[in-house]
Parts: structure tokens; C-alpha cells; sequence
């Protein structure tokens, strides 16, 4: 039987090799011609054939900012996860 060695601890056969790769090549591969390679972003991006959306810059600052303008005021200066470090 031949083993191969994928990283270092972990040694699996041909078939399980070939198990893993049916079991993650599909989602990885969907999500790549979703999000990458869909022809929305290779016409606007790589093509430069379409017209570009308008997209709008978001800062993060005012995401968080919205995220907790509506937290109780009971849970402000809730410092419980901080002080855990």
C-alpha cells in the first residue's frame, strides 16, 4: 500500500488521499468560480468590458459603531472577554 505524507504528522493512503480531494474539491472550487471567477468580477475587473457597479467604500469604524449604538446600557463597560486575557 503506498502512503503518502501530507504534512508532518499526518500519513494517509491513496484512497483516503483521493476521499479527501472528492470531499474538498468541489465546495472550494464553487466557492472560487463564485466569488472569483464569476462574470460579474472577470468583466468588470479583468476584462474591463462592463461598466463597474457602483460600489461603496465602508470603513470599519462605522460598522462597529452601528453594530453597538443599540447595546444596553447595562452591558457598556462589559469587560468580561478582555479580562480574560
Amino acid at each position: 500500500m503506498k502512503v503518502i505524507k501530507i504534512g508532518l504528522l499526518v500519513e494517509l493512503s491513496w484512497k483516503q488521499s483521493n476521499d479527501l480531494v472528492d470531499a474538498y474539491a468541489p465546495p472550494i472550487v464553487k466557492g472560487l468560480r463564485l466569488k472569483v471567477f464569476n462574470a460579474d468580477v472577470v468583466c468588470e475587473t479583468k476584462l474591463k468590458w462592463c461598466k463597474p457597479k457602483n460600489w461603496k467604500a465602508r470603513e470599519v469604524e462605522d460598522d462597529v459603531a452601528r453594530i453597538l449604538s443599540d447595546k444596553p446600557e447595562s452591558l457598556k463597560n462589559d469587560d468580561f472577554i478582555d479580562n480574560l486575557y
